[in-house]
């Protein structure tokens, strides 16, 4: 279960074997802020489950003083802090376990592993960490290691049989000891997690697999011809046959397109004369040449994805692609339909309100004659950052 602050966002991720635990867990993380800061917790919002509303909690907290917020049954948007944070555990624990060829069997530890390193990451909204923010002092990010790293743990030297004994044991990183200095070391051989802190990592990367070889892990493909030979093939036009090979690209099925008679050659590795708006827009001519509606390039120096095609994340991001024309008519078309429709009403803004952030939400749509496609732009509103009793 997590337990989130509001306001800092700090937050506890803590692993129970039944729900019927998740009062103790909340009890004890309370009492131990409220020691840490000196300040009282006022108010709990949870939902309605059985593991906060019963007799025992309500108790407590009417000893304490603190007043229980119970949202509604299924509306967890109207407690949508603590459902992102589940959220972003869940992705990150998962990220990390497929990244280690870690077991499923380490998620909670994967899962306080990420909310540690949560607490120790900057903010965009008030640029601090969420540490920094409840605790009032920057923390120490010397300690932080790579989840699943390999690790040597030092053997004592009161543990060793005779002097020639081995001096170490081998293991994996599995987290960080939440009562002092130390880390969470799994030993296979012993079949259990020690905590120590004598310990070696080797977080070294793994030696690059060889061209066209799909990692076991992320079912990539990497490519490692120049770049610059495929641009100048594709600014030559001298394309005459297509082959499309299907490929999985991080988890998605695409399409390769590969250049038949214009196969990269060794000298052809210069890329100085090739900006990055040339590398997009010869990319481009590339998929409408071959009809492909992805391209992934791995160039020597580093992977370069261009996915040609898929909408861009951010306004930043349409801006700078080869297309931003279109993108920017987009927004244009927009803006003057909400204009017209008389969206909105300018009023002042009262005392102590934050206004909501809005957001460009970017996509394509295919056209009925399959010529370019339409692109389309709506403004909508960061809803999910409004608290509950507010009402814009």
């Amino acid at each position: 279960m997590t337990v989130l602050d509001d306001w800092s966002a700090a937050c506890v991720a803590k692993p129970v074997r039944e729900k019927s635990a998740a009062s103790k867990v909340v009890q004890e993380v309370v009492e131990r802020w409220e020691n840490s800061t000196g300040f009282r917790v006022k108010v709990i919002r949870s939902d309605r489950g059985g593991e906060y509303v019963n007799r025992e909690q309500q108790q407590w907290c009417a000893n304490k003083g603190i007043q229980q917020q119970l949202t509604p049954a299924y509306t967890p948007q109207l407690n949508c802090k603590a459902e992102r944070l589940n959220h972003t555990l869940i992705e990150r624990a998962r990220a990390m376990l497929h990244d280690a060829q870690m077991s499923i069997g380490f998620w909670a530890d994967a899962v306080q592993v990420a909310a540690h390193i949560i607490n120790r990451s900057p903010s965009t909204s008030k640029y601090a960490t969420p540490f920094q923010l409840f605790y009032g002092h920057q923390p120490s990010i010397a300690h932080i290691r790579v989840f699943g790293a390999p690790a040597s743990v030092l053997i004592s030297a009161q543990k060793r049989s005779n002097k020639l004994s081995p001096v170490s044991e081998q293991g994996v990183l599995v987290g960080y000891s939440e009562h002092g200095h130390g880390y969470r070391v799994w030993v296979p051989n012993k079949h259990k997690v020690i905590v120590s802190g004598d310990v070696r990592f080797d977080e070294q990367p793994a030696q690059q697999q060889p061209a066209q070889h799909t990692a076991a892990h992320n079912n990539c493909i990497i490519c490692k011809q120049p770049l610059s030979s495929w641009i100048r093939a594709a600014q030559q036009q001298t394309v005459s046959t297509k082959q499309e090979t299907s490929m999985l690209l991080r988890g998605e099925k695409v399409q390769l397109c590969q250049l038949s008679r214009c196969q990269p050659s060794s000298h052809m590795s210069n890329k100085s004369n090739y900006s990055n708006s040339n590398y997009a827009e010869a990319l481009a001519n590339v998929a409408l040449q071959t009809g492909g509606e992805h391209i992934a390039v791995a160039y020597s120096c580093g992977i370069i994805n261009v996915a040609i095609g898929q909408p861009p994340q951010t306004l930043t991001q349409a801006m700078q692609r080869p297309d931003s024309s279109s993108w920017a008519e987009a927004c244009d078309e927009e803006m003057a339909a909400l204009q017209q429709m008389n969206t909105w009403q300018l009023l002042p803004l009262p005392a102590r309100v934050q206004p909501l952030g809005l957001k460009w939400v970017l996509t394509t749509k295919p056209a009925a004659d399959s010529s370019k496609p339409r692109y389309k732009a709506r403004l909508v509103i960061k809803g999910c950052a409004q608290r509950p009793g507010e009402y814009g």
